[in-house]
């Protein structure tokens, strides 16, 4: 009884001591080996040698936690020869109570199996109750303590026992609240004593009392918690409820310039005329509102009167190719012939009249385009 006093005073000096924290430790599986100090009935025959075991539990949400041990070892007879062997088996469930950060009493209730070999076999169930304490050594390691009470339903001989055990938590922390921390069901920051605003999303911010504040960097009038797209700084263009750009189709124009050469005092057609007149099909496809100028050109060589004719018809077999070969309607192409007098360079060459041979072509066109 002396050492059942002094376990009681152990707990109760651990539970009544001063703690700035209620811990509770998080959910996760133990292992322990023990060593117990076992007491039999008077009515049994057996000395109070000790045994030593094994066990295994987890710590589940929470204060409950479910274990098994294992408890084995040779007594030797109070009276006669011999050995006999003792084994129990339990399986308990521990309330814990009272916790700290470093300090778990528990208490626990569970039923197993008991067998003493002594000349035959005495086996029997039987229920148990104790009282036990943990308490933090280093990291997971813990000691723990407990008296065991055993109440068989045959023999009656494990009556008690008191148990030490180093144990091992694979959990790796435990949960440590403060005691009189207010609660903050939304986590927002602010307590709910003081939240007009209960139930804002996380990750929002809010003022002083809990309401979401609508910050909306970009200015585009969607606040920044709703917009999907930040960074629409554009004000000339509008934005939907999400904050994006909405897309409108708009007509952009686009231009393009050619220039056909032809040889000395013709205006015939050639091979390389009809692939430039293909390139430009390709750029006016799609556009609308597509125009095209045609502008004729002749070397020096030859009167004004004829070189003016000329040009005018290298400009005429030009817009016939782009009809044509382009599919561009005859009356969106426009022709002039101006002879001579608009040189592209300065004729005192074979090289320079032939750039002079020309029919420069400049197309405009609008396209439709997402922005």
């Amino acid at each position: 009884m002396k050492l059942f006093s002094s376990f009681v005073c152990l707990v109760m000096c651990a539970v009544i001591s001063p703690a700035v924290t209620v811990a509770q430790e998080a959910p996760g599986y133990y292992v322990f080996g023990q060593i117990a100090a076992p007491e039999y009935s008077s009515s049994s025959n057996l000395s109070s040698d000790g045994l030593y075991g094994v066990g295994a539990g987890y710590r589940f949400e929470g204060p409950v936690a479910v274990e098994v041990d294992y408890l084995t070892g040779d007594t030797s007879p109070k009276a006669g020869r011999g050995d006999a062997d003792v084994t129990s088996f339990s399986l308990r469930a521990l309330y814990h109570f009272l916790e700290t950060d470093r300090i778990n009493p528990y208490v626990s209730l569970g039923f197993g199996q008991q067998e003493v070999e002594f000349g035959g076999a005495d086996k029997e169930e039987h229920v148990d109750l104790g009282l036990g304490l943990r308490w933090q050594i280093w990291n997971n390691l813990d000691g723990r303590a407990s008296f065991n009470f055993y109440d068989g339903n045959e023999f009656a001989h494990l009556k008690r026992t008191f148990n030490v055990a180093l144990l091992y938590r694979f959990n790796s922390s435990k949960a440590a609240k403060t005691a009189a921390r207010p609660a903050d069901s939304d986590g927002d920051g602010v307590v709910d004593s003081q939240d007009r605003c209960l139930g804002t999303p996380a990750g929002v911010s809010v003022d002083a009392q809990g309401c979401q504040v609508q910050r909306d960097t970009d200015g585009d009038g969607v606040a920044d918690a709703s917009d999907r797209c930040p960074g629409t700084t554009d004000a000339s263009r509008e934005v939907d409820q999400n904050g994006c750009y909405v897309q409108r189709t708009v007509m952009v124009s686009d231009d393009m310039e050619a220039t056909f050469l032809f040889d000395f005092d013709s205006a015939e057609v050639k091979e390389e005329h009809k692939a430039l007149a293909r390139e430009i099909a390709r750029f006016v496809r799609g556009g609308q509102r597509t125009k095209v100028r045609l502008t004729g050109h002749t070397d020096s060589t030859g009167t004004g009167a004829y070189n003016q004719a000329l040009s005018e018809r290298r400009s005429a077999r030009i817009k016939d190719l782009l009809v044509e070969a382009a599919g561009i309607p005859a009356n969106q192409i426009s022709t002039q012939g101006f002879g001579s007098v608009r040189p592209a360079a300065n004729n005192a060459t074979r090289e320079s009249r032939r750039l002079n041979r020309r029919v420069e072509v400049h197309v405009e066109t609008t396209r439709a385009t997402a922005r």
